[in-house]
This record gives C-alpha cells, structure tokens and sequence, in this order.
C-alpha cells in the first residue's frame, strides 16, 4: 500500500473541494475486493483506489463498501493536519462532512463551528451545524441498533414454541438491500422528509436530487446514507428476487423441508419454515438460504454460490448422489428433492438471478449460522 498517500490532498480544478486518501478496502458489486489508499470524489461520484499497480477509478454505485483501515481518530488527526494552518471555510466543511457520516458528531459540530466563526454568514455552515444538532437530539431519543434475529429451529409445523420470524423493519433491509435495475418501476415511500436531510448531508442542492426518480433517489440514499436514513426509504412491494423466490420457494420446500428433513425435528442447524403463507415466513426463509453456509469435509460451501449457481449445496444437495460432486450425507430420511428437471433448472435460473454480489443485510442472525 502506498503510505506516502495517506496525506495526499488533491484541491479540485475549481480549488473548492479536498479529496482525502486513507488505506482501505473496497467491495465492488461485482465481487471484487481492492486494497490501497482511497479517495472518494464526491464531486463526480467516483471512488479512486491508489495502489501500486496504479489508480483505479470507480463509479460510486459500482462500490458496495469501504472499509478503512486506520482508527477513525488517527483519520482524523491526519485529515485535519494535511489542511494545514490556515484551512479555508470549505475545508472545514468538507471534514465536518467526513466526521458527521462517521457519526463523530461532536467533532463534526466542532469543525462546522470553527469553518462559522472564519465566515459567520456561511450558509453551508449554518445548516450543517443545525444537521448535527437535530440528528444528536434523535439518537439520544431513539438509539440506532442493528436488528437482531433470533434462530429459526422449528418449522410452523411442528409442535413447540412458534418459530421467531424476521419483523418488518428487517423485511424492509432485505428489500432495500435486494434492488437492482431489474426494479427500477417499484414503488418507493420516504418517510421523515429523508430525501432533504440526505440532500443536506452531502451537501447537494435539494431541488436537483428531489428531481430524480422515487427508485434513483432510494438506490443513493441506500448506499451513501446514514443507517436512520436507510430506514425511511420503504420499499411497497417485493424486488425482482423475492418475487421470483416465491414461486421456486415451492420446490424448495417440497423437496427439503419435507416433515422429517429441513422442516421437521431432524433439521439439524439447518431449518426452512413452511407452510410458506406469509411474507415473514417467506422472507424468513429467502433470508436463511442466502446466509446458511456448511462444512464438508473441511471446506466451507455457501447453500446458494451465487457466483457458480450449479455448486450451490442446495442443488447439488438435491440430486441423485451419482450426479453430483458433494453429495448429501446418509440419512434414513434424505432422497433428491430435484428428480425432475424442471424443479431443478428453475432453482438453478433463480439463484443466477440474484446475481454475483452478496448483500449485506446487517442482520445478526444465529439462524445463519455455519454447521
């Protein structure tokens, strides 16, 4: 990794906005991981990594995530020293900015508050100042917490305590984490005036970003926005996945949560809900099959490969064991769920479909757990 650029500072042809460079990783949509020194352009929504293979240049909504490597104290004790003595107005901002997305509220407060005194008619600071104030006053009112879920490890059809099934906020994460372009028409509500808070937090003109449409607007606020912004944006209907999943999900539970299989006490750390007749229970169960992984003979397989949809263990799980190359193991009650071709191609075309690139729900989950 190129240390040298850790304190690069790049002023923009208008001399106007820093770009910052710190060692990181991003995860692109398509799968790929890349090391080096980051900057993100906000100017023309790109994202550069800095390496010494050269410098690669990537469209801010080809980038899933960047993970920094440095403490975000040491970031910012290197930012705020690559600004030098005598940092402009709109370099305060720009740090203030940086520090409000890491929800360093107080040292946002603190840099908007100097970049106020320098210029006390700045606009820009003034409104910033009020963001910070406004979003420390609603998480002292409702803290941000990740959804928890509890295990799944009964089917509602068997006898006992009623299986814990994912609530609607979580439906919502799926939904939201689970749009592509295929849904560009589905309809979106915002709620909490989400999209003029957002437009405020990057600094944009609201009118400009209000222009766009429901799905662009929720696919930006999605990515780039806080986690309490992300859910004000509801998504009303189900992603082309999920609506797809609801048709394959027939299969699925015909052939492996069969009574006395993944549906029944012999499920082992591996349990699929049925009857499937809800939302919660079939989005409960698009959620499992995403996250369940397990070890065969020392190698950790995922039960949906989105990248090589034929080596999923659920299909190759759900052949006759002469035709696949990781067979079920012995079990009184196993046979292959997909005997017909039909049942298997359509669950093979549905996990292509999801595409190559995971989501991360942000769902904490023993029912995802590895066995």
């Amino acid at each position: 990794m190129l240390r040298h650029a850790v304190f690069i500072a790049v002023l923009s042809f208008a001399g106007v906005s820093l770009l910052w460079a710190a060692p990181g990783t991003v995860r692109t949509r398509d799968g790929r991981q890349l090391e080096g020194d980051i900057i993100e352009n906000r100017r023309d929504n790109t994202v550069q990594v800095v390496s010494r293979g050269g410098t690669l240049t990537l469209p801010q909504e080809q980038v899933l995530s960047i993970d920094y490597s440095a403490d975000l104290q040491e970031q910012y004790q290197k930012r705020l020293a690559a600004l030098g003595p005598n940092p402009t107005v709109n370099q305060r901002l720009e740090l203030a900015r940086w520090l409000f997305e890491h929800r360093e509220y107080d040292l946002a407060r603190e840099e908007a508050d100097r970049a106020r005194q320098a210029d006390p008619r700045n606009a820009d600071a003034q409104a910033l100042l009020e963001i910070i104030n406004r979003q420390k006053v609603l998480e002292r009112a409702t803290p941000v917490t990740r959804p928890r879920l509890a295990a799944v490890t009964r089917p509602a059809t068997t006898q006992g305590a009623a299986p814990r099934l994912l609530t609607a906020e979580q439906i919502q994460t799926i939904r939201r984490a689970e749009l592509t372009e295929r849904d560009a028409r589905i309809r979106i509500r915002f709620e909490n005036n989400v999209v003029r808070r957002f437009a405020e937090l990057k600094g944009w003109n609201l009118a400009e970003f209000a222009a766009l449409g429901d799905f662009q607007k929720a696919l930006r606020i999605r990515d780039e926005g806080l986690a309490e912004m992300r859910q004000d944006v509801k998504v009303l209907s189900d992603p082309t996945t999920v609506a797809e999943f609801k048709v394959v999900q027939r299969a699925i539970l015909n052939g492996c949560a069969a009574t006395g299989c993944h549906g029944g006490p012999g499920a082992g750390g591996f349990a699929l809900i049925t009857p499937a007749d809800t939302d919660a229970v079939t989005y409960t169960n698009f959620y499992i099959l995403n996250q369940h992984t397990l070890q065969v003979a020392g190698v950790r397989y995922r039960l949906l490969n989105r990248l090589r949809p034929e080596d999923s263990i659920l299909l190759q799980y759900g052949l006759p064991a002469d035709r696949v190359q990781i067979r079920h193991k012995e079990t009184p009650n196993w046979k292959p769920a997909f005997t017909q071709g039909n049942s298997y191609r359509m669950v093979r075309d549905w996990i292509n479909l999801l595409g190559p690139t995971e989501p991360d729900y942000r769902l904490d989950s023993p029912a995802a757990s590895s066995k």
